[in-house]
């Protein structure tokens, strides 16, 4: 099979400290040779500026970018003449070359419309500490002049989502403790399309790097965390992963239909769905999840198709949270919705019900997640590799973590059966079993327990996770 590695991306703008009534401006240039001794040469920073996107032990010291004697500086001094006294705003610095890495790349397309912002700076962005950053961002060829949201003191942004097949430019600037600011250069990117024919091939490559993971009951919109006697959302903890690629869609019945027909893979258990009798096997369902499916059945597909495997429950969440904030869904923490996944809301009464019944993978742009996974909320349950423990989360390791070595699926019984992890929800109740966060377990087959240890039903299916 032939198959496309999308690469994640994400980046920033920036933004005019005040608004003045304008009555006249005054660009002044001025050219500053440092060679002449006129201006002494500033001396570079020695603390060590760590980019976000990497592992703090592995990041590498920033480049020597201090400035040389043939460097020039252009300052835009803007005037404001207001009576008899003339004020000035401050110094806007056009420093780009201190501005890097931006996230999306410069130029990236096929983004997800979920995507985060990010950026690093060299050590020799002179600002006086604290400094803040504000976002500026439009769409189209236009220069980034919307301010997206202003004073951050982290170098990341996770804006609303965007909209589809679009093309923005945006921009940062720095402001120091003493109002001075740098300016960024113009970075763009552009936001996938919708695909009406999903390329079921694509995979993600996601960065080596530390994410947050767990329920975070701080987040005003999440769901009361849950953990009970049955659930383990907490404690909230870091995880550290390597680099590793994933499937951008759920397993389709096609691509498993490709290995039973191989020889390699087991034939679904049932080839209904929830409401359709003749389900797997038909073309015009080639492109909707597999179901009836074990985490074994799983396994093997996984293993035939390039040497692939289940992601563990640590990579299958930071998939779909990205590698920054603690959001309650893939898209962020606006409300669900059936504009943004395949579910039933049973939040409301009458229940709201999107489908009762799977759709075609990647039919909710929307609802990406920040690398541009598709239906990682909803649709169906996808089987990971980890056993479930219902308290793994008080002991398993900081580092890759491979999950228990034994199954404990109730807080006042001890270990016992062998129960594999589910996660991100289904097309069925609950609405909550969809957030990031849930932990869930397989134990259903036609029935509660039915089916053991195999579980196979027709609300969990899979994908894959791949060495990069």
């Amino acid at each position: 099979m032939i198959h496309h590695t999308m690469l994640a991306h994400a980046g920033a703008p920036f933004r005019r400290a005040w608004r003045i009534p304008l009555l006249g401006w005054m660009a002044v240039v001025v050219t500053t040779l440092l060679a002449t001794g006129m201006v002494a040469a500033p001396t570079p920073p020695t603390r060590q500026v760590v980019s976000p996107l990497a592992s703090p032990a592995a990041a590498p010291a920033p480049p020597d970018l201090a400035l040389t004697t043939e460097l020039t500086q252009t300052l835009l001094v803007p005037a404001v003449f207001t009576g008899p006294d003339t004020r000035y705003l401050p110094l806007v610095y056009r420093q780009p070359t201190l501005f890097k890495d931006p996230v999306p790349g410069d130029g990236a397309s096929g983004q997800s419309p979920n995507t985060f912002l990010a950026w690093d700076v060299t050590a020799d962005l002179d600002l006086p500490a604290p400094i803040t950053y504000d976002i500026y961002l439009d769409f189209s060829d236009r220069e980034p002049t919307t301010l997206l949201v202003a004073g951050r003191s982290a170098r990341h942004y996770d804006p609303y989502t965007l909209a589809t097949d679009t093309r923005y430019t945006w921009r940062v600037v720095a402001t120091g403790a003493d109002g001075r600011q740098m300016r960024g250069p113009t970075w763009t990117f552009r936001t996938e399309p919708f695909a009406l024919d999903p390329d079921v091939d694509a995979r993600i490559y996601i960065p080596a790097g530390w994410f947050t993971m767990g329920c975070d009951r701080a987040n005003p919109a999440e769901f009361p965390c849950r953990t009970d006697v049955f659930h383990g959302e907490e404690p909230l903890h870091e995880v550290y992963l390597d680099a590793y690629l994933i499937d951008k869609y759920e397993v389709t019945n096609g691509e498993y239909k490709e290995c039973v027909d191989a020889g390699a893979c087991q034939r679904p258990r049932r080839l209904n769905s929830h409401q359709r009798s003749n389900y797997y096997g038909n073309s015009a369902y080639a492109d909707f999840p597999v179901l009836y499916v074990s985490m074994w059945d799983a396994q093997r597909f996984c293993a035939w198709d390039d040497g692939g495997r289940l992601p563990t429950e640590a990579e299958w969440e930071k998939a779909a949270r990205g590698p920054f904030d603690r959001r309650v869904w893939p898209w962020g923490d606006e409300p669900h919705s059936c504009s943004r996944m395949n579910y039933t809301d049973t939040s409301v009464r009458p229940w709201n019900v999107c489908v009762n019944d799977t759709t075609r993978v990647g039919s909710y742009p929307n609802g990406a997640s920040p690398y541009g996974l598709m239906d990682m909320s909803g649709n169906v349950f996808e089987w990971v590799a980890d056993k479930y423990d219902v308290f793994y989360y008080y002991y398993s390791p900081a580092v890759n973590p491979q999950g228990p070595d034994r199954s404990r699926i109730m807080r006042d019984r001890p270990p016992f059966g062998l129960y594999y992890t589910i996660r991100g929800g289904s097309y069925r109740p609950n609405w909550y079993y969809a957030r990031v966060a849930h932990r869930h377990w397989g134990h259903h087959g036609d029935s509660n327990e039915d089916d053991s240890p195999f579980y196979r039903n027709d609300q969990v299916g899979f994908r894959c996770a791949y060495s990069p």
